[in-house]
């Protein structure tokens, strides 16, 4: 998808579609996940660019699904982590501000892995009182 073509919303409600008659109430940590085919996505940005979104659990969460479920394996690195309080659609505001004063100010540079945003049991979906980790890519500057 693209940030123009923004498709979060289907992407969601189809996973979530698909766990429902297998979780029923049980609280799991979600994560959304971004992968982008090289760091000039940042660095030339463009609201066409596209990137490789997914919608996710731990593995093991629902083992019936399991087969029907593409797997992600996220290679091992150093991740920033952000934790954000507010209404989910504010986050890119925080994004901005890691991308563009955060990381350009300290002692790590972007690397080239998956981009995490943790939901766990304090996120509202649509609420000022919704609570998520955001997990950036780093390597330490050499």
């Amino acid at each position: 998808m693209s940030l123009k073509e923004n498709q979060t919303r289907v992407l969601w409600s189809n996973f979530q579609k698909k766990l429902k008659p297998i979780l029923g109430t049980k609280k799991v940590d979600f994560y959304s996940v971004e992968k982008y085919e090289s760091l000039s996505y940042f660095f030339s940005f463009n609201p066409d660019s596209t990137f490789e979104k997914w919608a996710s659990i731990k593995k093991g969460i629902a083992p019936s699904l399991e087969k029907e479920l593409d797997e992600l394996k996220i290679e091992n690195g150093m991740y920033a982590v952000f934790n954000y309080k507010g209404h989910p659609s504010a986050v890119e505001q925080v994004y901005t501000y890691i991308l563009v004063e955060w990381l350009p100010n300290s002692k790590y540079r972007l690397d080239n892995r998956p981009h995490l945003a943790k939901m766990g049991e304090k996120y509202q979906n649509d609420s000022i009182y919704s609570e998520e980790e955001i997990w950036i890519p780093v390597m330490g500057i050499e």
